[in-house]
């Protein structure tokens, strides 16, 4: 059985519109940037996942890996693409 691929929180924050985000390193200089966005005019928030290229610490294609209908916080969004999360501090040390 294959092992999993891992992808590691290196960064969480507020954009300039407000939203949240989260980079996540999946190794190899690529990463992946998660949005968090408040619709203002719709009932439903959502979650959009992007390539991000971690040397130029900027979103290389705004093609989305992913789109969820709601926050997919803690993760949620990572594990849908196949990866593991992994954030700092915590007790996985493989």
């Amino acid at each position: 059985m294959s092992e999993k691929k891992q992808a590691r929180l290196v960064e969480r924050g507020r954009s300039i519109d407000g939203n949240e985000y989260e980079v996540w390193d999946i190794e190899d200089g690529r990463g992946i940037y998660v949005h968090f966005k408040v619709c203002p005019y719709d009932t439903e928030p959502e979650t959009m996942a992007f390539p991000y290229d971690m040397t130029r610490r900027m979103v290389t294609d705004w093609e989305e890996l992913g789109c969820w209908p709601y926050y997919a916080t803690d993760g949620e969004a990572i594990r849908e693409l196949g990866y593991e999360p992994v954030e700092e501090g915590s007790d996985d040390t493989d």
